[in-house]
C-alpha cells in the first residue's frame, strides 16, 4: 500500500480549510494542530480572518504557558488548566451573538440558547438576552441529569422572562424540524393519490406544516407537559379541529387513522360515488363537525348516550350532499359485506335444519345476499327519510324473500312458541 507522504498530507489539509473558508494567511502562520482546531470552529459559525488570527495566537499562548509548566515540572495534571473549554477560549473573540449560535450548533436542545440564537426573530430586549445568558451560565450548576427535566427548567425560566407570543415563538422553533419532517412525508403520500391541484400545492404543504407545528408545540412532548392520558385526549381533539381536511380525506383513503361515519364511508367510496370537489368539502366538514360533538359530549359526560341524534344528524346531512342516485350507490356499498355474511349466517342455519337437500350452496346464498342488500339498502333509506314510497319498497322486498328463507323463520318462530308454552305449563 502506497504511503502518503507529509507534503500530501499537508497539501490535502490545506485544501480542505480553504473550501471552508478559512484564511490563506492564517493557513501558512499556524501548525496543523491549530488549524484543525479552526476550522472546527469555523464549522460552526462564520469568522473573520482576524477572529481566526485571534484564535490562533491565543491557542499559540496557551500551548507556550503549557510548554513552560512542562518544562518547570509541574504535574503534568495541570496542563488541562492551561486549554481551556471552547466557549473560554472564544471569549472575548467571537461577539454573544457568534457565541450563542456556536453553543445552540453544540446543543441543540438548549432552549436558552435557542432564544438568544433566535433573537431578532423574537424581538428580545437588551434586559431579557442578559437574564437568558444568566440562566444559561448558571445551568452547569443544576442538579439535572434527564433530557425531560431540562426542558421544564427552561419552560420555567423562559415564562419568566419572554412574554407570552415570544415563549410560544421559542417553542415552535423546537419543534419546527420535527415537524418539516412530518409535514413532507405526508405531502409525499397525498401527492401520490393526487388529492392537491398543482395550484394549491404551496397553500397546501404551508397548512400541513402550520398544523403539524401547532400541535407539536402545544403537547410539547420533550418536555412532557402532559401525562401520557392527557396528552392522547388533547391530540385527538386538535386532530379532529385543526387537521387539514386534505389530511383527513387521505387518512380515509389509505385506511389509517380516522372515524367511522356515514362521512367517512362516503370519502371511501368516492369514486364510485363520481364526487365531485364541493362535495368532497362538505363530507370532510361533517365528518369533522359530527366527531367534535360526540367528543365533546363524551367529555361532559361519558355514560351520555345520543346515538339517535348522531344518527340524525347523518341521515339529514348526508341526504343533503349527495343525490339519489349516489346514496343508493353509498348504502349499496356500505351493506355489501354485511349481506353476504348474513347469508352465510342463513346457508348454515338451514343445514343443521336439514333443509338445504338438493340445494347448490353458491346460488343460493347469491340469492340470499342479494335479498339481504336490497333489505339492508332500503331499510337504511328508511331511517333516513320515513316517506310512504320507501316504506313501501321495504314492504315489497319483505314479500319477496326466498322462501328457504320464510320456511326458516317459520321454523324459528313455532320454537320459540313451543318453548314459550312449556315454560307457562312450569308454573
Amino acid at each position: 500500500m502506497k504511503k502518503t507522504t507529509p507534503f500530501l498530507l499537508l497539501f490535502f489539509m490545506a485544501s480542505s480549510l480553504i473550501t471552508a473558508q478559512l484564511s490563506p494567511k492564517v493557513i501558512k502562520k499556524f501548525p496543523a494542530s491549530m488549524l484543525n482546531k479552526i476550522y472546527d470552529i469555523s464549522t460552526k459559525t462564520v469568522l473573520t480572518e482576524d477572529q481566526q488570527f485571534k484564535i490562533g495566537n491565543k491557542l499559540i499562548a496557551n500551548d507556550s504557558l503549557a510548554n513552560l509548566s512542562v518544562a518547570k515540572g509541574e504535574p503534568i495534571a495541570n496542563l488541562k488548566n492551561y486549554y481551556p473549554t471552547t466557549q473560554k477560549l472564544l471569549t472575548g473573540i467571537l461577539s454573544d451573538e457568534q457565541l450563542d449560535a456556536y453553543q445552540y450548533k453544540l446543543d441543540n436542545k438548549n432552549r436558552f440558547l435557542l432564544a438568544l440564537k433566535s433573537a431578532k426573530k423574537l424581538e428580545l430586549t437588551t434586559q431579557q438576552i442578559i437574564a437568558i445568558r444568566a440562566h444559561n451560565q448558571l445551568l452547569d450548576f443544576q442538579n439535572m441529569q434527564e433530557s425531560v427535566q431540562k426542558q421544564q427548567f427552561y419552560n420555567q425560566k423562559l415564562d419568566t422572562i419572554l412574554n407570552q407570543k415570544q415563549f410560544a415563538m421559542v417553542i415552535n422553533l423546537v419543534y419546527t424540524d420535527k415537524s418539516k419532517e412530518e409535514a413532507d412525508n405526508d405531502w409525499k403520500n397525498i401527492q401520490k393519490l393526487k388529492l392537491v391541484a398543482a395550484k394549491d400545492s404551496s397553500l397546501v404543504h404551508r397548512q400541513l406544516l402550520d398544523y403539524y407545528i401547532g400541535l407539536n408545540s402545544y403537547i410539547d412532548s420533550s418536555a412532557k407537559k402532559f401525562d401520557a392520558k392527557k396528552s392522547t385526549e388533547i391530540k385527538n381533539l386538535i386532530v379532529l379541529e385543526k387537521q387539514p381536511p386534505v389530511l383527513t380525506r387521505f387518512n380515509i383513503l389509505s385506511d389509517f387513522i380516522y372515524k367511522i361515519n356515514i362521512f367517512s364511508l362516503a370519502i371511501q367510496f368516492e369514486k364510485e360515488l363520481n364526487l365531485n370537489t364541493t362535495q368532497i368539502d362538505s363530507l370532510l366538514s361533517k365528518y369533522k363537525e359530527l366527531e367534535i360533538m360526540k367528543y365533546k359530549d363524551k367529555a361532559t359526560n361519558v355514560l351520555l348516550k345520543k346515538t339517535d341524534t348522531y344518527t340524525l344528524f347523518e341521515n339529514t346531512a348526508i341526504a343533503s350532499i349527495l343525490d339519489p342516485q349516489q346514496i343508493e350507490k353509498l348504502l349499496a356499498n356500505k351493506n355489501k359485506k354485511n349481506a353476504i355474511q348474513i347469508a352465510q349466517e342463513k346457508w348454515s342455519e338451514l343445514e343443521n335444519k336439514g333443509l338445504t337437500k338438493g340445494q347448490d350452496q353458491k346460488t343460493v346464498t347469491k340469492q340470499f345476499a342479494m335479498y339481504q342488500l336490497r333489505y339492508l339498502m332500503v331499510s337504511d333509506q328508511l331511517k333516513m327519510n320515513k316517506s310512504a314510497v320507501n316504506m313501501f319498497k321495504k314492504r315489497d322486498i319483505e314479500l319477496k324473500k326466498p322462501d328457504l328463507l320464510k320456511q326458516l323463520d317459520s321454523i324459528k318462530r313455532n320454537e320459540k312458541n313451543t318453548t314459550v308454552t312449556k315454560s307457562q305449563l312450569k308454573w
